[in-house]
């Protein structure tokens, strides 16, 4: 494949992906009084990246029922269902992205962080089940920036 091909393919997915993680963004601020910040920000993208490396033929279809699960949880139960929506869908792609990674050629302390970062993530979805047997909406997220996607970076301002 010539080189120009590949960098148009790359742009355009860039592409692609922005305007997949601007829609998913417009429609989780409609959630009344759901608190988005930086971390929550990075973690939507993190997550829109992991799910087009999850399905790479149909990863546009996979966010675009995501956005409707949100819309529909947004009408039902506002902040409360769509915190608890995202924190699992996040917690649960990071711990198997984080397990993956531990299977990798890693030093020893890389190994050692992961498996403490898996250990917080874990604990961060028992505390969400907590606080929903509470009535309590959650924060989202606990993705590190290391893992942030590179076309978050370059969103248009």
């Amino acid at each position: 494949m010539p080189r120009e091909n590949f960098e148009s393919d790359k742009e355009t997915e860039t592409i692609l992906m922005q305007q997949a993680y601007l829609e998913l963004m417009a429609l989780i601020e409609q959630v009344p009084n759901l608190r988005i910040m930086t971390s929550q920000r990075t973690n939507i993208a993190w997550l829109i990246e992991r799910m087009r490396r999850e399905n790479p033929s149909d990863w546009q279809t996979k966010i675009h029922e995501m956005a409707e699960t949100i819309q529909a949880l947004n009408e039902s139960g506002g902040k409360f269902e769509v915190s608890h929506f995202l924190n699992q869908e996040i917690n649960d792609r990071y711990v198997t992205f984080l397990t993956n990674r531990l299977q990798e050629d890693i030093d020893d302390k890389t190994k050692q962080n992961l498996e403490i970062m898996i250990q917080m993530t874990q604990d961060d979805s028992r505390f969400a089940e907590q606080a929903k047997t509470k009535k309590e909406a959650v924060s989202f997220g606990g993705v590190s920036l290391d893992y942030t996607p590179e076309w978050y970076y370059s969103l248009p301002k």
